[in-house]
């Protein structure tokens, strides 16, 4: 998926697989999308984005649910 460009549904993919495995590990996280994906999300369904920068804490704990 690098390089080739994530739209409305894909994004909100992503962010669904990153949901899954914090709570899985019992951490509460709070990720806050910014940049082209957090515009594409509640505006328009044709705007797209090849990467997808966010903030996100606690940050350590969601590096590891994440590998």
């Amino acid at each position: 998926m690098l390089g080739s460009l994530l739209g409305k549904e894909e994004i909100r993919s992503i962010f669904a697989e990153l949901d899954q495995e914090p709570g899985a590990m019992n951490v509460k996280a709070d990720l806050y999308g910014v940049g082209g994906a957090a515009m594409a999300i509640p505006y328009d369904s044709r705007r797209a984005t090849r990467n997808i920068e966010a903030i996100v804490v606690p940050s350590n704990e969601v590096r590891e649910a994440a590998r």
